[in-house]
């Protein structure tokens, strides 16, 4: 017999409240968010580790020496990206992190119903036999046939013909 990984109910009032939570986040962040294609993600240049430490100090300096920098880059800008990014990046580090959460659950419960399921398809198979459950749980466990692993022996190679003398 299975153990259950997880075992709770989550009420109606416990959902309605959820999705208005999750309903405001959306239409708040909505309003500064933006979404890409998959393929305008790729040609883009990331800012990671290495590259934030160069990022922050090329901005301090450009800033200490703006006469030197055209008028073409928007410092004023610049500054208002790096403000949001700071404001933004522990609220999405906070998302990241419940949302791994919730996939765990989530997996958890798949884990927990297909090895129930399993148990109860072994219970129905081994004692339902006796009030004729055996051909509903065989047909049950049809989901789950293999296609046969044997291999076709190769047809033998036409035999060379004798030479001519």
């Amino acid at each position: 017999m299975s153990t259950h990984k997880v075992d709770f109910t989550v009420g109606a009032e416990t959902v309605t409240t959820l999705i208005g939570h999750v309903t405001g986040l959306t239409q708040t962040l909505g309003l500064f968010v933006v979404g890409m294609q998959e393929r305008d993600r790729k040609r883009l240049r990331r800012m990671g580790g290495k590259s934030e430490q160069f990022t922050m100090q090329a901005l301090e300096l450009a800033k200490a020496n703006a006469a030197f920098i055209p008028a073409t880059i928007d410092l004023a800008a610049l500054e208002r990206d790096k403000a949001a990014r700071e404001v933004l990046l522990p609220i999405y580090m906070q998302l990241v992190a419940l949302t791994k959460q919730l996939s765990d659950t989530l997996e958890l419960c798949g884990v927990d119903l297909i090895a129930g399921a399993l148990d109860c398809y072994k219970s129905l198979k081994f004692f339902g036999k006796a009030a004729g459950l055996e051909q509903l749980a065989g047909d049950l466990g049809k989901g789950f046939a293999r296609p046969s692993r044997t291999t076709k022996k190769p047809a033998p190679a036409p035999a060379a013909p004798a030479p001519q003398p």
